[in-house]
């Protein structure tokens, strides 16, 4: 990998010493108490998953039991993991085939796209919309960091969530979500999130929604009792008797 590497599974790679026979890698957190991994005869070696957040060194000692000397040490790298993973950062989506509310699924449904091979969806039944009504359907103006964020028009009982593939939320030592919303004047109702079919209200000022300014939202995962090594699907919520209002949010990352 390079200095900073682009996950936590990886794989090494280096360039063989002459007359090489073999290859003895070497891992750690301290440069001074690398532990041998295993030794290969190919130039590359899983080491398997790692912690985010986390700097490595690691070298690669060459022998060859016919040479002079046997066993040759390399220099010692070193890589680090990523602060965190991303859930969705927003910044992908356009006004075409991949827009925002063919992938976050609200109540106002979509017509589908057919030149995108992306088939009608009729709404989940509640009083969600996600995406500006005009383009661009991503916000741009009101954003955490980047070019976009999501917009969320929500009456009454609202949801809008992100479907994927089974996906380990503990794997690299993760344990936080956290993610960005911003309110308005006039917004109400309880925000809450769903981890696959587990709610977690949010656990601040209920009126914090009424802020026009960007505000955390950080949930420890060791705490919500969902099966965070078989996460399918994270949902975004607003419910109450009086929910009326548009929140924007950015930055879905998890963090260990």
């Amino acid at each position: 990998p390079g200095e900073v590497a682009e996950g936590v599974d990886l794989r090494l790679k280096w360039r063989a010493g002459r007359e090489a026979a073999s290859h003895m890698v070497y891992l750690g957190t301290h440069v001074e108490d690398l532990a041998l991994l295993g030794t290969t005869d190919e130039c590359t070696f899983d080491v398997g998953l790692l912690d985010y957040d986390t700097i490595y060194y690691w070298c690669v000692t060459e022998t060859n039991d016919a040479g002079m000397p046997a066993v040759y040490a390399g220099d010692v790298w070193s890589f680090s993991t990523p602060t965190y993973r991303v859930v969705d950062d927003f910044e992908a989506y356009d006004d075409e085939c991949n827009a925002l509310f063919f992938t976050w699924l609200d109540g106002l449904g979509h017509s589908g796209a057919e030149d995108c091979g992306i088939e009608p969806y009729r709404g989940n039944g509640t009083g969600s919309m996600v995406g500006n009504d005009i383009t661009p359907f991503a916000e741009q103006t009101i954003v955490y960091s980047d070019q976009q964020s999501m917009p969320l028009l929500y009456f009454r009982t609202s949801e809008t969530s992100l479907s994927f593939p089974a996906e380990d939320w503990t794997a690299g030592g993760l344990s936080t979500l956290s993610l960005r919303f911003h309110g308005a004047p006039n917004n109400a109702g309880q925000l809450y999130l769903k981890i696959n079919d587990t709610k977690v209200i949010y656990d601040g000022d209920a009126t914090d929604i009424k802020q026009a300014l960007w505000q955390p939202w950080l949930i420890d995962l060791d705490v919500v009792g969902a099966d965070l090594q078989n996460v399918t699907q994270l949902t975004i919520g607003i419910d109450g008797p009086i929910a009326a209002g548009k929140l924007y949010f950015d930055d879905i990352r998890i963090y260990p």
